[in-house]
């Protein structure tokens, strides 16, 4: 099975999972931090394109952004880590969208 899109070349939802289960097991043994980050220099940049939206608030398409921050990989699980970058996510728009929220594990 692809790894990859065809179209783009760009990894996708599998190779996306590989990878968190990898370094996942990784973080688990060394006992270093794992952070899933959408980072706030991807939201800051999408919000400095000021590319309009009528439909917004705003005016201008904006980004809302979860991040988890497992400080003890070894007791947690990758789909734990996920729903809690999800429940930022969400956390992010029900504050008030264009936002970063996080999660702390």
């Amino acid at each position: 099975m692809s790894i990859t899109d065809s179209l783009t070349g760009i990894a996708n939802r599998r190779r996306f999972d590989e990878m968190l289960g990898s370094e996942f097991a990784r973080h688990a043994r060394s006992g270093e931090p794992l952070c899933i980050d959408m980072a706030e220099g991807l939201r800051r940049a999408i919000e400095a394109l000021a590319i309009p939206h009528a439909a917004a608030a705003s005016g201008r398409v904006t980004a809302s952004v979860g991040v988890a921050r497992c400080l003890h990989a070894a007791q947690q699980t990758p789909d734990g880590l996920l729903e809690a970058v999800d429940a930022s996510l969400y956390r992010a728009k029900r504050e008030g969208r264009n936002r970063t929220a996080v999660a702390y594990l």
